[in-house]
């Protein structure tokens, strides 16, 4: 009886200290996002401030984009930017910003007329609204160009339409 009485304290204090070392393993954790969210945010930040700074120190819209594209990828590591344009008769896409995209990829999509099934971009251009592509292979809007964009490994990609004020 006084050996179970000793295993039942000692089986306790185990359980004890077991439920509070998860405890704190879990509050650590917590603190751990929380602090990699606030890097995450003050990040944001500063490459906003950076592109702001650009703009209002009349920057070209080349240099602007540039830094937009450069900071989206930064913070998004191992995705692709790019901006395209409409071009003034808004019925092609012209290279506003390449981002780290292959100069050869950039060169083909330039001047690629905007329709209801021309992969993400030209199809988010044309329908004015965000176009979310999984999968290059298997996607319809790629059908015509998934050869190009899977011979440049790309295998997803997510357009949405920018406006300016007009």
């Amino acid at each position: 009886p006084v050996w179970i009485f000793w295993s039942g304290i000692f089986f306790i204090g185990t359980l004890s200290c077991a439920l509070g070392w998860l405890r704190a393993h879990r509050l650590l954790a917590a603190c751990r996002h929380e602090q990699e969210a606030h890097q995450h945010s003050s990040h944001f930040i500063e490459e906003e401030r950076r592109v702001l700074q650009l703009i209002a120190q009349g920057a070209s819209l080349k240099e602007v984009l540039d830094a937009l594209t450069a900071a989206i990828e930064n913070m998004a590591p191992g995705c692709f930017c790019s901006i395209l344009l409409l071009d003034e008769a808004r019925r092609h896409l012209r290279e506003g910003s390449a981002g780290s995209l292959p100069p050869d990829y950039m060169r083909r999509v330039d001047g690629l007329e905007i329709g209801p099934d021309v992969g993400s971009c030209g199809s988010a251009a044309f329908l004015n609204q965000t176009v979310i592509v999984t999968d290059i292979a298997t996607d319809y809007r790629w059908a015509a160009a998934k050869e190009l964009s899977l011979g440049f490994g790309l295998r997803a990609c997510w357009s949405v339409p920018i406006h300016d004020s007009k």
